[in-house]
């Protein structure tokens, strides 16, 4: 993992999401410790891979957990050639994904959102594995 992490926003009480004015890219390190200081009730969205991913920290049963929701499009921009191979390569990612555990969900805007949920201690070795799996995708 490259280890860094960008934080593009963070979701409110009322489910509205609060875009920061200013990104901030913050090795694992920093990132653990902005998780601790929201006290374990947290939803971010951040860019892993350079794909949107939203990032959830709850308790459960006094257990502290995530959840991991990552967005994977399948298509490029209007207008521009087309990429096979890239498709090729994101399917791969996401058969690796499915193979992991993960859930898979198609959405109309041309990108699959692709679930998991884990304990927090789990947490770095996951985003490990999503930026590995995804980082050959393009």
């Amino acid at each position: 993992m490259i280890g860094k992490i960008e934080i593009i926003g963070e979701w409110a009480a009322d489910g509205s999401l609060e875009q920061s004015d200013e990104h901030r890219i913050l090795d694992m390190k920093e990132f653990n410790e902005a998780i601790k200081q929201k006290v374990y009730e947290l939803d971010l969205q951040l860019l892993l891979a350079g794909l949107l991913t939203i990032l959830g920290i709850h308790q459960d049963a006094g257990e502290k957990r995530y959840t991991l929701e990552v967005h994977v499009p399948l298509f490029l921009e209007e207008d521009e050639e087309y990429d096979v191979s890239m498709l090729e390569r994101r399917a791969e990612a996401l058969k690796t994904l499915k193979e992991r555990g993960y859930y898979l969900e198609g959405h109309r805007g041309g990108y699959v959102k692709c679930f998991m949920e884990g304990r927090l201690q789990e947490l770095e070795s996951e985003l490990d594995f999503i930026e590995g799996a995804l980082a050959t995708a393009g």
